[in-house]
């Protein structure tokens, strides 16, 4: 998975539910039938926190991360931005189905 859409299906899962760094993979099987290593999704986390996209809280011996307001609306932002990059890619499809 690449790294813009591991970032994009951590902050979409973790703004439904508050969750461990496991259970988030656990999540992401789920979802996609790959399950992320993590070597990938533990820095992802850390960079999240340092960008203030989501906190985390030990409980117990887990640590649970939850986004911030600032997660959120930036959360908005990458699924406004995807949604016109499918629309222009299939206003593109329509033009070459046309042509062809």
């Amino acid at each position: 998975m690449q790294e813009g859409h591991l970032k994009l299906g951590v902050l979409n899962i973790l703004s439904k539910q508050k969750l461990s760094g496991y259970d988030l993979m656990k999540e992401i099987e789920q979802h996609t039938g790959r399950k992320p290593s993590p070597g990938s999704i533990y820095p992802l986390l850390k960079d999240l926190q340092k960008e203030k996209l989501i906190t985390a809280k030990d409980e117990g011996r887990s640590t649970i991360y939850s986004p911030t307001h600032q997660g959120k609306s930036y959360l908005k932002e990458l699924i406004t931005h995807r949604t016109e990059i499918l629309q222009h890619m299939h206003k593109n499809l329509q033009f070459m189905e046309q042509i062809c």
